[in-house]
């Protein structure tokens, strides 16, 4: 069923994705980040919380339509600026990609202080290690 933009599912509906879109692959995400993964990843990386998320939007997107010109509509409409098939994918394959890497993130840890370092004892009263 067509929502109120026209499309099979509004960007509004899919907050998630549309803030990965709008703020990571916008116009000039090609001068910040190697690869559109590497976007992702930075949008999970900053957004952590919201990967299930995610990755849940994605599914509805892609159960909404199986028709490619549908989903390089959306994406547009979402404010991304990416062809996946500049990097030989479908917008399917690349969207299905996205959620599993999303299903796959974890946050990394902070290191714990002092756990596999080696004790190198105090410092040295004036700051410069000596040969000892």
């Amino acid at each position: 069923q067509q929502g109120v933009t026209g499309m099979l599912v509004d960007p509004a509906d899919l907050p998630t994705l549309r803030a990965c879109f709008a703020t990571y692959l916008y116009q000039s995400w090609r001068q910040e980040f190697a690869h559109v993964d590497d976007a992702v990843r930075a949008f999970l990386g900053d957004a952590p919380g919201r990967a299930a998320a995610l990755a849940d939007e994605v599914q509805v997107l892609l159960a909404a339509t199986t028709d490619e010109a549908e989903l390089d509509a959306w994406s547009t409409a979402a404010g991304a600026d990416y062809l996946p098939s500049d990097d030989g994918r479908t917008f399917r394959g690349w969207l299905e990609a996205v959620a599993v890497t999303a299903r796959g993130f974890h946050t990394p840890a902070p290191p714990s202080p002092g756990l596999g370092l080696p004790s190198t004892g105090p410092p040295h009263p004036s700051g410069v290690e000596e040969d000892r």
